[in-house]
């Protein structure tokens, strides 16, 4: 594997970095749409998509091999008061944890080695990619003239070492065609294979490049199962308030397959007991946990995906996921269920709580709403209260986002400070 070597931007003398590409904003109103907020700006040069996702409200990370891209970024950022966490560091070994993104943007980066890098990269990509995570990527094709020019010096039979003047004097490049791409993303739902040629005029000359761009999923849940819940139930949370609508599925979805690798269970199973475990609010709010099992029991559709047995443990643990229940969760889908749905941060426990109180105390001031969070903060979330020792297994990510609510909350000052800022944000 051939070391890696950043570009040197001191030698870039065009302004085309400082714009964002064309599918950025393709990739923006997607990714908007499905709700995704945690992207990672894989190389991300001199900061064009680190700029536009933290404008737009992502939870933006902006990383890069070279320490003048970053710093040039940081710059870029602080000026518009933007918040972005910035990391140096080798792609080949991205410096995040498993499952720490929804979204990926990386353009014109992991071609930047040879094939057994590339390969490493992809790993990598999956790694900290979380189930049903999206990652936009180029690569350069085989049909380009600079992979046709033999004064580069070859690393293997599909890599080259570009030797020109400019930024990327040195680096190696690696180009694919249709049946390597195929075999390098095996592991991934492709959404998108486009293939582009790119004109540029250079000292009077006309010359062009080709590159792959592709749109890769992650997915470990069966395609059939996914399409059915993703066009049928998942319709049905529009039928909920706010409190228990599809933003609240999908935010417990990402904790519970998390916590599904962790135990190696069925993630088919966990994935469809966390898609119908409120589908029933809106039928009946206080028994909501019985009528959403009751659904799944009587949807036919599912006897065709899971045997009986497989179904009864589903129902089981949406029945049993509710914090206020008494007794422990039956079996290990309902306690990563029940673990999934109470990991619950600062800012997620303000949007829930005033999207119900707006629901059924519509017309009361901000104080009644301030003073209801406050209660049900004490009540649910203290020290003290009915979802905070309901721990049945072994969830860090719940226990840190526990601790910060419950630090808030013992400061009661600091607790009102926040919750009028999240009042002005989410109902004012």
């Amino acid at each position: 594997m051939v070391e890696s070597r950043a570009w040197d931007w001191s030698k870039n003398k065009v302004d085309i970095w400082k714009e964002p590409s064309i599918e950025s904003y393709y990739l923006l109103n997607r990714w908007n749409k499905q709700m995704k907020k945690d992207f990672l700006d894989l190389g991300c040069g001199i900061g064009r998509h680190t700029i536009l996702f933290a404008q737009n409200g992502f939870n933006t990370s902006a990383f890069d091999l070279s320490e003048e891209a970053i710093n040039t970024t940081k710059k870029w950022a602080e000026e518009l008061n933007l918040k972005v966490d910035y990391k140096i560091g080798d792609m080949l070994n991205l410096p995040y944890e498993n499952n720490s993104f929804d979204c990926i943007l990386c353009r014109n980066v992991i071609s930047h080695t040879d094939t057994q890098g590339v390969k490493k990269i992809i790993k990598e990509i999956n790694r900290v990619l979380r189930e049903d995570g999206e990652c936009y990527l180029t690569l350069g094709s085989k049909s380009s003239p600079s992979f046709k020019n033999e004064k580069f010096p070859v690393v293997d039979e599909n890599t080259k070492i570009r030797v020109e003047e400019g930024p990327e004097n040195g680096i190696p490049h690696f180009y694919a065609d249709y049946n390597l791409i195929q075999e390098l993303f095996k592991d991934n739902i492709i959404e998108l294979v486009e293939h582009i040629e790119d004109f540029y005029e250079e000292k009077g000359k006309v010359n062009s490049s080709y590159h792959y761009h592709l749109l890769i999923k992650k997915s470990e849940i069966n395609p059939e199962l996914k399409e059915y819940i993703e066009n049928n139930v998942f319709l049905e949370y529009s039928k909920n308030g706010k409190s228990h609508d599809l933003t609240h599925i999908k935010e417990v979805m990402k904790n519970a397959l998390i916590l599904g690798k962790k135990y190696n269970v069925n993630l088919d199973m966990l994935y469809t007991a966390v898609a119908y475990h409120d589908i029933g609010d809106h039928i009946d709010r206080e028994n909501h946990e019985k009528v959403s099992a009751q659904i799944l029991e009587k949807d036919e559709a599912l006897n065709k995906l899971f045997f009986k047995p497989e179904k009864q443990l589903i129902k089981e643990a949406i029945e049993d996921h509710r914090a206020s229940k008494t007794g422990e969760p039956r079996n290990i889908y309902g306690k990563i269920l029940a673990s999934a749905d109470k990991t619950v941060t600062t800012e997620i426990f303000f949007r829930r709580t005033y999207d119900y109180s707006v629901e059924h105390y519509g017309k009361i001031g901000e104080e009644e709403h301030i003073q209801r969070a406050w209660e049900h903060a004490v009540s649910k979330f203290g020290k003290e209260g009915y979802a905070a020792k309901k721990d049945y297994i072994e969830n860090e990510y719940r226990k840190k986002a526990l601790k910060e609510l419950q630090d808030l909350i013992d400061d009661k000052e600091k607790f009102y400070k926040v919750a009028d800022e999240m009042y002005k944000k989410y109902i004012g």
